[in-house]
């Protein structure tokens, strides 16, 4: 899977100061399911939660943004469709599922594993979201030359390449905008920096505190899958380069 990255981002005018995103708790299936039987709970399960209804592509492809939170623009502009087209076929996704909202929706999802390999592909093939990153992030513009950390130094957040050029320094590799890199320290035993990183021209970068990037890697399996893959090509780099 290729880490790549919208590096689109605030302009150089301004910082982008990270903040939280707080979400409800996702609701329960409707009052009519959960007044069911024990016996009728668990055949619903079978029929809804386990095997699932016949969703065209398409739908499925919309439960899937829907599920990672995207609104009814938003999927749109991710599907090259209207927001009025994408309300419709909600409604029908809803009806198949016996829902009544975008959270039963992602509910019922989610736990039956209806859009689970859809949002794997979408994962694999399709850049990391940083709109979706946008309200955790900081931005930073460093000078050539600069040093953004060193061997061994306290790992405290990571770093997507804006513009610009940054070596790691033991290795000898550059990174390139769209690059992610400073996660294996945070998630190393000892919490330090295991390369140096230097400024080798100007650079635009995009800053995740250490604390962002663990709620973000339990609540977003897409951001999960990237940050691991990420980490397991650049060990295997590094393992080359020292062999």
């Amino acid at each position: 899977m290729s880490l790549t990255v919208n590096v689109d981002g605030p302009s150089s005018s301004g910082t982008n100061v990270g903040r939280s995103l707080t979400a409800p708790p996702p609701a329960l299936p409707h009052a009519g399911y959960s007044r069911r039987s024990p016996r009728s709970r668990q055949s619903a399960e079978n029929s809804v939660w386990s095997t699932g209804p016949r969703l065209t592509p398409a739908e499925t492809e919309i439960l899937a943004l829907v599920a990672r939170g995207k609104t009814n623009d938003e999927v749109a502009a991710a599907r090259g469709s209207h927001p009025g087209t994408v309300r419709i076929q909600l409604t029908a996704i809803f009806r198949k599922l016996q829902v009544r909202n975008r959270s039963e929706a992602t509910l019922v999802a989610l736990r039956s594993g209806l859009v689970a390999d859809r949002q794997v592909e979408l994962t694999e093939t399709q850049p990391l979201d940083l709109a979706f990153l946008m309200p955790h992030l900081d931005y930073l513009r460093c000078p050539a030359g600069q040093v953004l950390f060193r061997h061994g130094d306290p790992a405290a957040e990571i770093y997507l390449m804006q513009r610009g050029r940054v070596r790691l320094v033991e290795s000898g590799s550059e990174l390139k905008p769209g690059d992610l890199f400073g996660e294996i320290g945070l998630f190393s035993p000892s919490r330090t920096r295991a390369s140096s990183a230097a400024c080798v021209t100007d650079a635009s970068l995009f800053v995740l505190p250490e604390r962002k990037v663990r709620q973000l890697y339990v609540t977003d399996a897409a951001f999960a899958l990237c940050l691991l893959s990420s980490i397991t090509r650049r060990l295997m780099r590094d393992t080359a380069y020292v062999a």
